[in-house]
Order: structure tokens, then sequence, then C-alpha cells
């Protein structure tokens, strides 16, 4: 059995976050602030919702991972110039075994969904959360079958969902302040780097640097969110969030400039 396409995180791991430093930018930018901002900021903190907003965020990227293995093995077959991420054992392995592989990844949501149910007593939140989720599915198919403009939406809409969707777990106690904080935190800046790559928007991806924009961007919201929290709109740990996302993205371009002279 290639366990690469039937455990969470496992294909996500080895097909997209191999380069150096992904896999740790990953755990720090798409894993924790999503699981904080839920469980601490928009329900009443406790090992039953941090139980329950982990569960949620592994049935989102067992769903995610569904769009991306039909990406990688059926999209590129209708492709010029594919983007190969799988080695040639593992499309084989993947040709010859694509119904169980379905299958599994069935059988993994359908249990975490009992489970969320379960735990939850099937209450209209976590309802709304799976409607979400599972919307994943469907996005996902649109997606890979066009090629055009509209694919930049869905992909803002897929990382909406993926970034935010726990949220809707604890939706009796959440703030729609923190739903917007936690937009401009992420699903925002990943469309603005999404849309100033040269398939979109030409003319700016030739002018557009993203690390220095990034840092840039996250500053102007370090101001505007600081304007919020000294006038008592958001708390300080609300306002957390965008400090954290501030300090990591200039700790990154600070480190760059350092290896930079170093090599010079």
């Amino acid at each position: 059995m290639n366990l690469l396409y039937y455990i969470p995180y496992l294909y996500l791991i080895k097909t997209r976050l191999q380069a150096n430093g992904r896999l740790i930018s990953y755990f720090f930018i798409l894993l924790l602030p999503p699981i904080y901002i839920a469980v601490v900021l928009q329900s009443n903190l406790g090992f039953s919702n941090l139980i329950i907003a982990i569960l949620g965020q592994l049935l989102v990227q067992n769903l995610y991972e569904i769009g991306y293995i039909q990406n990688d093995t059926e999209t590129v077959k209708h492709e010029k110039t594919p983007t190969l991420r799988l080695s040639e054992t593992n499309s084989a392995y993947y040709e010859k075994n694509k119904i169980n592989i379905y299958l599994s990844r069935l059988l993994i949501s359908v249990f975490l969904t009992v489970t969320l149910l379960f735990l939850t007593k099937s209450s209209f939140e976590t309802i709304l959360f799976l409607s979400a989720a599972y919307l994943i599915v469907i996005i996902y198919v649109i997606y890979n079958s066009i090629r055009n403009f509209w694919n930049l939406i869905l992909h803002l809409l897929l990382n909406v969902i993926k970034f935010t969707a726990i949220q809707l777990l604890f939706l009796k106690t959440a703030h729609l302040r923190v739903f917007i904080i936690s937009l401009f935190a992420y699903p925002l800046i990943n469309f603005i780097d999404r849309a100033t790559t040269p398939r979109f928007f030409f003319k700016l991806s030739t002018i557009y640097k993203i690390t220095e924009f990034r840092v840039f961007y996250y500053f102007i919201l370090l101001l505007i969110f600081g304007f919020f929290f000294l006038n008592d709109y958001v708390t300080f740990w609300e306002y957390l969030v965008i400090i954290y996302y501030f300090i990591y993205r200039l700790s990154i371009k600070i480190g760059l400039v350092l290896r930079t002279k170093k090599i010079i």
C-alpha cells in the first residue's frame, strides 16, 4: 500500500512541502493560526473544543487533498505543460488503485464526520461546517476542469474555506470581527500572491516582489488594526494575529537579507 494517498497531510507534505522551510512555514501560517483563531478567539477555550477544532481541520485537509490528487493525476493528462508532482511509480500506483484511493478518503471523511456529529450532538453549527467542508470537493472538481480567470476566484474561495471553516463549529460564540481579521491574515494576501503571477496579471508580476510586499502588507495591517485596538474595537488577543504574521514575515525577510550578505 502506498500510504501517500491514504493519510491526510502526508500527500500535502510529499507533493508540495518538500522545499526548504515549506513544512515549517505551513505549520506556522496555515495550521497553528486557524486553530488559535477558532479555539481561543471564537469559542470558550477548552480541551473539548480543541479536539473538535483539530478533527474539523483534519476533515478539511482530507477533502482538500482529494482535489490535490485529482489535479496531480487526472487534470495533468489534459495539460500541454503540466506540473508533474508525482513519480512514475506513484502515478502508476494511482492508475491501478484510484477507486480504492477515493473510497478510502471517503471513509476517512465519513468517520471524521460521524465523530464530529457525535461530539457536538449534531448541532446546527456542525452541520453548517460540514456543508462548507464538503463544498471543497465540488469547488475543486470545477477548479480542476477549467483554466481561466475563474480559477483565481475559486482558489480564493478554497483558501477561505480552508483557513476559516472550523470557525463555523463555534458559531454561537463567534465574532464577525475575528472572522474579518482571519480573512486579512491569510486568504487575502494569498489571493494577491496568486493574482500577481504571469498566469493572471503579467504586468503586475514583473514588479511584484512577494517577500517585500508581504512585509509591507502586514505592516499596513499592523497600523490599521492597531488603531482599532487602541480604540477598543478589537482585543489584544485578536490583534495578536496580525502581530504574529507581521513578525513571522519580517523574520523571514531579515533571514533572507542576512543569508544573501553571507553569500556575497
